[in-house]
């Protein structure tokens, strides 16, 4: 009989696995369901729970899922701990998540572990790091710009400038070609309260995507990014011509309008992805993000120096300093051109993205050893598009 219940359980399971492959995540848990009343004890029922669950992005339910197995089996799935603390982490649980990879890292004794052994050090540290911010918290009051500026859609990438008192930014919005990215723009009262945004008018917003945006400090000269309108191609919408991906544009305020934008040239662009450019208060440096392949799992942060004859040298990555085998993004150059801030999912910290900043002593030098933001700036989650006032 209980042989009988085991093939019934295997037979659900197996339906389950095609479910889960399918991405049918509903239909593959009510399977699990019946696998586990026809045998309780198959711990590999609640492994696929857990995987279906951390899936979905219901962490809660997967750690209770992946507890379960292990309880039934503590020496057979020991090394289900190395999920189980990420998952932690991922919650800002740190202390537990800690305990969970040292746990985990007792469970790498091979030799091929080591690359997997370095990276849960490095994981250790990274919770460690989190304890001990979260008990030195920064100061740091938050609060939301309302209503003018924020709506159920997504809004992102502010670019302040506080010379015109105004606030650019990019929004998510719906066009005939889809959901897309525009620019709108918000100006300071005579109180200081932000009016409501308007969008940009053309040639720089298009039924297309047009975002991350940078301001020169007179408010005259834009750099911002547009992307392909199709994987591989070099059109950009509006008679827009690329080099493939993302690319970065820039236009011109003359007589109270935008000129039409154009594109920055090989110097700048290339057939990979670049995006979220920071152009320095004089306008002769700008920062900004590219891909490292086609995959876009690595971004690097990228600088061009503004020529006297009016071209841009060649874009070259930061160093290793500040560029790390992962993800840098959202780029900003203070006004003092001495202190850079940026994301990254490289350099210790809390879990996703976090926001730090990197100092010298003039422009000239080296950037210094980029430091966190700090707790409650940086959380377990991502955070990113820093932007700071001149003063």
């Amino acid at each position: 009989m209980a042989q009988k219940h085991k093939d019934k359980a295997n037979k659900y399971f197996q339906q389950a696995i095609s479910l889960y492959r399918a991405q049918d995540y509903n239909q593959a848990l009510l399977k699990l369901e019946k696998a586990e009343k026809a045998a309780p004890d198959m711990g590999k029922v609640f492994l696929l729970r857990g995987d279906i669950y951390a899936d979905t992005k219901q962490d809660s339910l997967a750690l209770t899922a992946y507890y379960h197995a292990i309880e039934l089996y503590p020496e057979k799935y020991v090394r289900v701990y190395g999920i189980i603390a990420q998952l932690h982490q991922q919650k800002g649980e740190y202390q537990v998540a800690k305990e969970a990879f040292e746990h985990y890292l007792k469970t790498l004794t091979r030799a091929k572990d080591s690359v997997k052994r370095r990276e849960v050090h490095q994981a250790i540290t990274a919770c460690e790091f989190g304890i001990e911010s979260m008990a030195n918290p920064v100061p740091f009051e938050p609060y939301n710009l309302g209503e003018h500026i924020n709506t159920k859609l997504s809004e992102y990438f502010p670019a302040p400038n506080m010379f015109q008192n105004s606030l650019w930014f990019t929004r998510r919005v719906e066009s005939d070609a889809g959901m897309q990215e525009d620019f709108y723009v918000s100006q300071a009262d005579s109180l200081y309260q932000w009016e409501y945004a308007m969008p940009l008018s053309r040639p720089v917003n298009t039924r297309f995507n047009e975002g991350a945006a940078s301001l020169s400090a007179d408010g005259t000269f834009l750099v911002f990014a547009a992307c392909a309108m199709q994987p591989g191609a070099h059109a950009y919408g509006a008679n827009r011509q690329g080099y493939g991906s993302c690319d970065l544009f820039y236009s011109r305020l003359e007589n109270g309008k935008w000129l039409e934008p154009q594109n920055m040239g090989s110097a700048i662009n290339s057939p990979l992805w670049e995006s979220q450019p920071s152009l320095s208060a004089d306008g002769k440096s700008l920062y900004f993000i590219r891909a490292t392949d086609r995959s876009k799992r690595n971004t690097d942060i990228y600088v061009s120096t503004l020529l006297p004859t009016g071209e841009w040298t060649k874009a070259k990555p930061l160093s290793k300093e500040i560029n790390t085998p992962k993800e840098e993004m959202s780029v900003m150059i203070h006004p003092n051109d001495c202190v850079l801030y940026f994301a990254s999912k490289g350099h210790p910290g809390m879990g996703g993205a976090d926001i730090f900043v990197s100092r010298r002593p003039n422009r000239w030098a080296p950037w210094g050893k980029p430091q966190n933001a700090g707790y409650p700036i940086n959380t377990h989650k991502d955070e990113n598009g820093l932007q700071v006032s001149h003063n």
